[in-house]
């Protein structure tokens, strides 16, 4: 409630008289505070309603974009746990990182593992089952197929000692 309400009820209470003239004023300020209540409250509720239709949180929006990179090394939790962790509903986190990023949230996460996945073929000697698992695959061969259809090549191809590089 508005602190000015609270006043506005306190005054007109400490006021109030037991005579008809004082009775039918209170009726009026009573009436008058419920009409100022509900006022307030649909410019509340309208005032969500526009921040949940038409503006984007960027900094929650960082936030969701810096719990898939700190996470890229596990199986992906799913938008709706996600969406629950950051306290915003899965549509709205959905819109707003394609907004953002211009990405949907799994595309986003598909892309940044196999960037993650090629810096450790060329850079590292790990075997490509490995590189499978420190980039959230279970299986080496989903790994493989998502790694040629982004790329176009097998991970194998892009190791610098490899006949294909």
């Amino acid at each position: 409630m508005q602190p000015y309400l609270a006043r506005e009820i306190l005054h007109t209470f400490k006021t109030f008289n037991e005579d008809v003239f004082s009775e039918t004023i209170l009726k009026t300020q009573s009436l008058s505070l419920i009409s100022s209540f509900f006022k307030n409250v649909f410019a509340d509720l309208r005032h969500e309603t526009y921040q949940e239709k038409g503006v984007i949180d960027y900094k929650l929006i960082a936030k969701c974009e810096s719990m898939i990179a700190a996470n890229l090394s596990a199986s992906f939790i799913g938008i709706e746990a996600l969406a629950k962790k950051l306290n915003i509903s899965s549509t709205k986190l959905k819109m707003d990182f394609k907004s953002v990023y211009g990405n949907t949230i799994l595309q986003y996460i598909i892309d940044k593992k196999m960037q993650l996945a090629m810096r450790l073929l060329l850079t590292t000697e790990l075997q490509i089952k490995h590189i499978s698992n420190q980039v959230g695959y279970d299986s080496p061969s989903k790994f493989t197929a998502t790694f040629k259809k982004k790329y176009g090549k097998l991970p194998s191809a892009y190791r610098p000692d490899s006949p294909a590089s």
